[in-house]
């Protein structure tokens, strides 16, 4: 059982789903989403020196760009200043509807999410 969970996410879109999926029932580990693109800018040591020993470091983010060395240093630094945690990745490959049909058991993302339509799925 994850005890300490922090998620770094991309963008609102990927924040919003991490705190809808850790409503009851939680289908993902408590912890407190943060907007952070990790793709885009390395987690300065101001926000690291915060996460305690052993969180869970979950990052949060899609692979439309492809130069990820700040992801890289990003996740050098959580090594350096967070050595007891262990990193997670959430990674969206597709869109984000497809990717969580693709890693749930639902059958459409209407499904996770009750909405009437996919175009009102991110509303």
């Amino acid at each position: 059982m994850i005890k300490n969970c922090v998620y770094f996410c991309e963008g609102p879109c990927e924040e919003a789903l991490i705190k809808a999926l850790q409503k009851s029932p939680a289908l993902v580990a408590a912890g407190r989403p943060r907007p952070f693109n990790v793709i885009q800018n390395i987690i300065p040591n101001s926000i690291l020196l915060q996460i305690k020993q052993g969180t869970t470091v979950v990052f949060v983010f899609d692979t439309d760009k492809e130069i990820t060395d700040k992801l890289q240093k990003s996740i050098e630094q959580v090594k350096k200043h967070c050595p007891q945690s262990k990193i997670v990745f959430l990674i969206q490959v597709k869109n984000l509807e497809d990717e969580l049909v693709r890693c749930t058991d639902v059958k459409k993302v209407t499904d996770l999410t009750q909405s009437q339509s996919v175009s009102n799925f991110k509303t």
